[in-house]
């Protein structure tokens, strides 16, 4: 074999290892950074997540479908009477989903602070009972919607030092990583000191349930 054919051959070789080599690479799958749903804490820290990825599908997995309700203000209620005493997981879902998938929105920010989870108690008031119920309360919510008004101007809808109230219960029967899985039931919003006028004329402070029933 002359020096002209060993340079194709050798060629051909070269190209066949890489082509295996190739076909050996493993595309990793990208990087999950939600957190187990193993605890309350970690369910309120995917739902932050959730709202400011605008990740429909992570914010889904976060209720209990055949339970859960949210619960409006009565603030709420009061400024609008369109607006009912609350509505179960497909509403919710519908309303949320519909934010997410607006393309007028540039950002959500979310914040807040979580106060320990607690046994829920008859003062609590919670439909059917508190047996199994555990209730984790939230402070200082700071919501940022990020969007644009009627004049296509940049409007920001502004939930600043509220609270809200949530709801679990925990499924042994649906575990994660071995260990039962936390699903929240019910979500009960409280604004504090009711819905203040626009502070500029591009921010809009307004209630977390006032978001979800402009968007449903």
């Amino acid at each position: 074999m002359n020096v002209r054919t060993l340079l194709p051959v050798t060629l051909l070789c070269l190209t066949s290892f890489a082509c295996k080599d190739d076909d050996k690479k493993v595309i990793d799958p990208p990087i999950d950074h939600y957190l187990p749903a193993t605890s309350i804490a970690n369910v309120l820290d995917n739902l932050v997540r959730s709202y400011e990825e605008m990740n429909i599908e992570k914010y889904r997995a976060l209720f209990a479908e055949e339970e859960f309700f949210f619960e409006f203000a009565q603030v709420d209620r009061d400024r609008d009477p369109t607006i009912p005493t609350g509505w179960d997981f497909p509403t919710d879902q519908v309303s949320t989903e519909n934010m997410f998938e607006d393309d007028t929105i540039d950002k959500i920010v979310l914040d807040f602070t979580k106060l320990a989870p607690v046994e829920a108690t008859t003062g609590d008031q919670f439909p059917g009972g508190p047996n199994g119920v555990w209730k984790a309360t939230v402070q200082s919510v700071h919501l940022e919607v990020h969007t644009v008004g009627e004049d296509n101007q940049p409007l920001e809808f502004l939930v600043d030092g509220d609270g809200a109230d949530f709801f679990f219960r925990e499924y042994p029967d649906e575990p994660v990583n071995g260990l039962p899985s936390w699903k929240i039931v019910r979500w009960r919003d409280k604004p504090v000191g009711g819905i203040a006028r626009p502070t500029t004329p591009t921010t809009e402070k307004t209630t977390w349930g006032s978001i979800k029933g402009l968007y449903n």
